[in-house]
């Protein structure tokens, strides 16, 4: 099974005001943002065949940033395709490195992973099944207006997606921290969640394809500053500005 880790590194980073990517911002001594994805994955390394990151032309910093990663992964850089839109457009940008299997970890967020669902694992073994996975957790507050919302059964079968439903939150249950696809089903995959970025009206059983998730103990989005803060603190790290 070809597996393949997608960065997407293509966004503003506009929340942080800062005058160089989000992703490279350093939270403590030589540990940036970005390297947390990378921790996540580096167990798994050996069944990494590549790890591949969607940037922009003003975001090469990020390449340097990436090199003592190397030794460990087959790194490919890959540039945001202007024709696509937000995040899921981001992703589809690389469709031309998609392998078998893609898990998207978002590189400025941090998973705390279910002792008993290992995300890498776990993603690998529910893909063998499912064309689409979420690693997601249960969540039934008003917070689900800013997120990726999902409606998971109690089969752990996902039958719902939004982005930020906002008023519309109460019909979900669940949010993503991260999720993965098989190759053959992309292109609408991301179709559909480019579609629900922009706010028109999907709904994901149309997509014809057996999707399923499973948990994970915690993701913190860390495109804000408080909780930069908070994850530094416990860490005992420097929030380093």
């Amino acid at each position: 099974m070809s597996l393949n880790i997608i960065l997407p590194c293509a966004g503003k980073g506009s929340r942080l005001g800062l005058s160089y990517p989000k992703e490279i911002h350093q939270i403590d001594h030589d540990v940036r943002l970005i390297d947390l994805s990378f921790r996540l994955c580096l167990p798994y390394r050996k069944e990494i065949n590549r790890v591949t990151i969607i940037l922009t032309s003003s975001k090469q910093e990020i390449v340097a940033c990436l090199e003592k990663w190397s030794k460990s992964f087959n790194i490919v850089f890959c540039y945001f395709n202007n024709q696509y839109h937000e995040w899921p457009g981001s992703i589809l940008s690389a469709k031309h490195l998609f392998l078998e299997n893609n898990i998207v970890l978002l590189p400025d967020s941090r998973i705390i992973e279910h002792e008993n669902h290992p995300l890498i694992p776990s993603m690998l073994n529910n893909l063998k099944q499912n064309d689409l996975v979420f690693a997601f957790i249960k969540e039934q507050s008003k917070r689900l207006e800013n997120l990726g919302a999902l409606t998971v059964d109690d089969n752990l079968t996902v039958t719902g997606f939004c982005d930020k439903p906002k008023s519309e939150w109460q019909r979900y249950n669940a949010f993503w921290g991260s999720f993965g696809f098989k190759d053959f089903h992309s292109t609408a995959i991301l179709e559909m969640m480019m579609q629900s970025v922009q706010k028109q009206t999907i709904d994901i059983n149309q997509l014809n394809m057996k999707v399923a998730g499973f948990p994970i103990a915690q993701y913190v989005d860390l495109g804000t500053w408080e909780n930069i803060r908070l994850i530094c603190s416990k860490e005992g790290g420097p929030a380093i500005i």
